[in-house]
């Protein structure tokens, strides 16, 4: 289904399958996956373990070495580096990544490494430049919409989010921070069709939120809707229970 594909995604899959595919294609796929999980055990193993300066150490050495998979423990080290706050070394490797023509993924990890490091005007720049490049690349938007938040230009933030929750119309997690953002903001109507689609869409989904529908509850009570405040309340119970 759309949302299992979707769900997929958002659980930041590295590669996927085009039907229709042959046998063969699927045992290589495979293959080379289990190869890979093979060669990367190491860091595999000390992400597990929550040791991610070893990791990170790990995917350094395999980049400045060269060795096999040197390209795709760059990414996975950058992503690591970045939550380490160590910044400048994500950057390298996001820069590395660049240059292998793996481009808007890496671009996107620039931003938001001067994100991190405070650059607002630097990565909203670098945002405005991929955007231009790659309009459909939802991910932009997500990173361009927390710049403009740091900016205070909620108005442009909200604006932002919509457009990537129309990019991808299944994305639960584009939809609820649309709706929510669209409730601190003031803009109710918006508020509940955005997560009105979110329980709609994402009621038998983990990525579903039940802040969404608290503040649904809320919403639905100022506008004197009972019969889905009523529903709102059962859901919250519901969730109070398990």
């Amino acid at each position: 289904t759309y949302q299992k594909v979707a769900e997929a995604a958002e659980a930041a899959l590295d590669s996927y399958l085009i039907k229709p595919f042959s046998a063969n294609t699927l045992f290589e796929r495979l293959k080379e996956a289990r190869q890979r999980k093979r060669v990367l055990k190491d860091i595999f193993d000390a992400m597990d373990a929550k040791q991610f300066e070893l990791a990170a150490q790990l995917c350094l050495n395999r980049f400045y070495e060269k060795q096999l998979y040197w390209l795709y423990a760059a990414r996975i080290g950058a992503e690591i580096l970045l939550i380490l706050k160590r910044n400048e070394e994500a950057k390298v490797l996001f820069d590395a990544v660049i240059e292998s023509k793996a481009v808007p993924w890496a671009r996107l990890g620039v931003a938001r490494v001067q994100l991190a490091d405070g650059e607002i005007v630097q990565a909203r720049r670098t945002l405005e430049s991929l955007i231009g490049d790659l309009p459909t690349y939802a991910d932009s938007y997500d990173v361009m919409g927390k710049v403009q938040m740091e900016q205070g230009n909620i108005d442009e933030a909200l604006n932002t989010y919509r457009t990537a929750a129309n990019i991808t119309p299944g994305c639960i997690l584009r939809l609820q921070h649309c709706g929510t953002l669209s409730f601190y903001g003031g803009d109710n109507a918006m508020a509940i069709q955005m997560l009105e689609r979110t329980w709609a869409m994402g009621n038998k989904s983990r990525l579903f939120d039940v802040l969404s529908m608290m503040l649904l509850a809320f919403l639905r009570y100022g506008t004197g809707d009972t019969k889905g405040l009523d529903m709102s309340l059962e859901v919250l119970q519901r969730f109070a229970s398990t």
